[in-house]
Order: C-alpha cells, then sequence, then structure tokens
C-alpha cells in the first residue's frame, strides 16, 4: 500500500513537489482519494497538499488499521487509472505481455502476484485491468479467455448476490428495460468487486468509482443467464 500511495503522491505533484490539483477529472479524484485515505497528504476542495516527506510514510500507514485501510482492489485501480491517463500508459496493448518496459510500478504489482518479474500479466490482474478500463465490453467479449473469466464471475455474482440488488434485477426485468438499469450498475459499483460482494466492514473502506467495463461485462452476462432461465 505504501508503494501505491507513493507512486501517486510522488508523481501527482511532480510539478512542486508540493500540491495537486485533480481538476474534476476522474483519474485525479480518484488518486486524490487514495493518497488521502492512507494520511500521505492534507486534502484541499481540488486535490492534495503537502505531501508527507518519503521517510515518513511507513510509519504513518502502519499507524492505520488493517480494517481502516483502502481496499487494495480499489487502491491498485486509482493506480492503473492514473498511471495510463497520465502518463499516457496503457499496459494491456498485448495482453497479457506488458509491452511498456518502463512502467513505474512493475515491481510492486510483481509482488501483489499480478505480473511476473519478466513483465506478463498474470490472470489475477485481469479483473483490476478490465475495471480500469484497458479493456472494453464489445472488446474484451471477443477475447475467449477474458470472455471466460467474466461468464464465470457474472454467475457467481448472480449466485451469491443480496437480496437487496435481486430485487433491483427483477424491477428491471417487470419493466422489460433492454439492459439492466443505471441502478443496478450503482449498486456492483458500491458493493462488489470481482464476483464477490463486499461485507459490511469492506463497505465503510471501499470507494465507489461508479460502473466500470467489468461491472457492464458481468451484468449484461447476469441479464443473460436470467433470459435463459425464463426461456
Amino acid at each position: 500500500m505504501e508503494i501505491l500511495g507513493g507512486y501517486t503522491v510522488d508523481f501527482a505533484a511532480y510539478e512542486d513537489g508540493k500540491q495537486f490539483n485533480h481538476n474534476f477529472m476522474s483519474f485525479g479524484e480518484n488518486a486524490t482519494w487514495l493518497v488521502c485515505a492512507l494520511g500521505l497528504a492534507e486534502a484541499t476542495n481540488t486535490g492534495f497538499m503537502n505531501p508527507v516527506p518519503e521517510e515518513r510514510r511507513s510509519s504513518i500507514i502502519a499507524e492505520i488499521s488493517d480494517g481502516e485501510l483502502p481496499l487494495i482492489e480499489d487502491a491498485c485501480q486509482s493506480v492503473l487509472c492514473f498511471a495510463e491517463h497520465y502518463f499516457g500508459i496503457t499496459p494491456t496493448e498485448d495482453w497479457p505481455a506488458n509491452p511498456t518496459r518502463h512502467f513505474f510500478l512493475n515491481d510492486c504489482f510483481a509482488d501483489l502476484g499480478l505480473m511476473s518479474r519478466e513483465d506478463v500479466w498474470h490472470e489475477a490482474a485481469l479483473p483490476m485491468l478490465i475495471r480500469a478500463g484497458h479493456f472494453q465490453v464489445d472488446d474484451m467479449m471477443n477475447d475467449e479467455k477474458i470472455a471466460a473469466y467474466v461468464r464465470k464471475t457474472a454467475l457467481s455474482s448472480f449466485e451469491t448476490m443480496p437480496d437487496e440488488v435481486f430485487q433491483v434485477m427483477l424491477d428491471d426485468e417487470n419493466s422489460r428495460r433492454p439492459r439492466p438499469s443505471w441502478r443496478l450498475d450503482h449498486f456492483f459499483a458500491r458493493r462488489w468487486r470481482y464476483g464477490t460482494w463486499l461485507t459490511v466492514e469492506q463497505d465503510k473502506v471501499a470507494c465507489n468509482f461508479g460502473p466500470d467495463p467489468l461491472i457492464k461485462g458481468v451484468v449484461n452476462e447476469i441479464a443473460k443467464l436470467r433470459s435463459s432461465a425464463r426461456h
């Protein structure tokens, strides 16, 4: 977590080393959330300022209890979106190889088990990369391996779906909408990560980035499952 937060601080505030303005762009707002959630800078109305010195980061993050740390899934997405937008880095053009030899966080993602030391993404990274927008819904469903992952995740998500989310889905079906509604997308964005529904404790520290390509792909597949079951 220190590497993820420290990377974001260093490159977001690189111009003067003192502040970062996100200009209300989602990638910048997400980066600001991560930095401030880890206590690595002071939040402002438009970003953050006064980052703590590098030598103090470890001790500051160590003071945060495990239950109050940001979800690792959300932290990784924040950094992936930040890297792509801020530096024009798209590490998935030749999935699963990473064509960018200088992607700043290769070692960090390797330590997390998401990438090999030879810069090849592991399958465990796939949901994070989809969620961060490195694959779009139509394109990813044309890839056999990615499509299989999305369908498997849709099935497990449906089988464990909370009652309140299931009711939203039923409301959509009864209204005969052509595709699931924005309400269902937003329930997934707030309460769901990679096939698993968040616990009450996780929900308190989760960051809602809104609907993304992974959510849209999974929700679409759940709708297909429901349609097949009815026929």
